[in-house]
């Protein structure tokens, strides 16, 4: 079973954690993205002051607190980028929980050394509670639900929680692909799958008055409301007519405050393909460590 959801404003994710949670969290699964889901997206260097807790958590304190009244009772908590699997990654997503995000460190334990395996024909980072996974995000809540000790008996409640859309509808299309072994299998029919795709549209644009998030622009290849994106939309509620409306509001503002389109090209992605490694799509981005995310 699939439940895919659209969360919306600063506090979608922790409302939707207060109405969906039990007070019991121990058979709950959580899987974040980092960059702007858990992180408003801003970037500091280690000179700057230090920035109010909402420009460095998504939701500020509504968020933090939520988390943290999770954990406490149970709550399972990992974080999974769409950057490349490398163990500078992952050192990379240690530097954040440390310092601009250290509010969050203890939710998201990283003991250890990170490694890099193969998956199902993909490499796949990983340390404590943290994966690079590249694209392929269902293949590290896979990897992990399969290599979790602790798994409980009956349901596995399990949350991703994503700002692209795209990444939501793989993992709600592909995961249950995963799982082939009887013994695998029978883990999967317990599982009870929750997408939730946190869009960002009402907090990085002027739709709710000043913008909260620094906007994606309408030509990324991050931007959840390209036209070739019509059925991933589908899944959360939004029709083509509503993603057309969304989409002229962005082109809008980028025309009003001269808001330059990235130097990448937009790429098609194919929609829930799975078993590809989607890192060769974008070396023409010459980043160091692949895609945010």
């Amino acid at each position: 079973m699939v439940v895919a959801t659209r969360l919306e404003t600063a506090n979608g994710l922790s409302s939707f954690l207060k109405a969906n949670v039990k007070t019991d969290a121990s058979n709950s699964f959580f899987f974040f993205d980092f960059d702007r889901t858990l992180t408003n997206g801003y970037e500091f260097s280690e000179n700057e002051k230090r920035a109010p807790i909402e420009k460095r958590i998504r939701g500020g304190n509504e968020t933090l607190t939520t988390l943290t009244e999770l954990f406490r009772h149970g709550a399972h908590f990992h974080i999974i980028t769409a950057r490349s699997a490398k163990t500078a990654v992952l050192d990379q997503l240690k530097a954040s929980l440390k310092n601009s995000q250290n509010e969050l460190e203890a939710l998201f334990p990283t003991d250890g050394n990170g490694t890099v395996e193969e998956f199902h024909g993909i490499n796949l980072a990983h340390v404590g509670s943290i994966y690079a996974s590249g694209y392929q995000k269902e293949m590290a809540i896979a990897h992990s639900i399969l290599h979790k000790s602790n798994l409980p008996e009956g349901p596995i409640r399990v949350f991703f929680f994503d700002d692209a859309v795209s990444n939501c509808h793989a993992v709600a299309e592909n995961l249950h692909k995963l799982f082939k072994t009887p013994e695998e299998k029978e883990i999967l029919d317990r599982i009870e799958l929750s997408v939730c795709w946190w869009d960002p549209f009402r907090e990085e644009t002027e739709v709710d008055g000043e913008p909260t998030m620094i906007a994606v622009h309408s030509e990324d290849t991050d931007f959840s409301y390209h036209d070739y994106l019509g059925n991933a939309l589908k899944m959360f509620g939004v029709d083509e007519k509503e993603r057309s409306r969304v989409e002229s509001i962005y082109k809008a503002e980028e025309k009003k405050y001269g808001r330059k389109a990235p130097s990448t090209l937009v790429e098609k992605p194919p929609e829930a393909k799975p078993l590809q490694n989607l890192d060769k799509k974008f070396a023409n981005l010459g980043a160091l460590f692949g895609p945010r995310g």
